[in-house]
C-alpha cells in the first residue's frame, strides 16, 4: 500500500523544526551552519540561513531520496509560515538552490 511520508519535523515548533534541520544538515555534512540558538522570535532568519546548506540534500550519497523529500515538504511547510516581510528572501534563496541543482555537476549520480 501507498501512502505519502508526513513532514519530517511534524508536530513541533517552528524554532524546534529549524533546530532539528539544522542538526539533520550538520549530519550529513553541511558546513556552514549558524550555531546560534533558534527561538520562536528568531526561527525565520535562522531558517532562511539554512536554505543555502539544503543542497547537501542533492551532494551527499549518504542523504536517501525519502530522506530528501521528507526535508523538502518541511521546507515547504515552513516557507508556508514565514512572516509575509521574510517570504521573498527564503523564495529568492531556494530559487538560487534549484538552480545551482539545475547543474548536472552539483548533483550526486543516481
Amino acid at each position: 500500500i501507498y501512502s505519502m511520508a508526513p513532514p519530517t519535523f511534524i508536530r513541533c515548533s517552528e524554532s524546534e523544526q529549524i533546530s532539528e534541520l539544522k542538526s539533520f544538515l550538520k549530519k550529513f555534512g553541511a558546513e556552514k551552519i549558524d550555531k546560534s540558538e533558534v527561538t520562536q522570535d528568531n526561527w525565520p532568519t535562522a531558517f532562511i540561513k539554512c536554505i543555502p546548506q539544503l543542497s547537501v540534500c542533492w551532494k551527499n550519497d549518504k542523504v536517501t531520496e525519502q530522506q530528501a523529500v521528507e526535508l523538502l515538504n518541511t521546507v515547504s511547510s515552513l516557507i508556508i509560515q514565514l512572516p509575509t516581510a521574510n517570504i521573498k528572501d527564503a523564495v529568492n534563496k531556494l530559487c538560487d538552490l534549484y538552480e545551482d541543482f539545475g547543474e548536472k555537476k552539483n548533483r550526486k549520480q543516481l
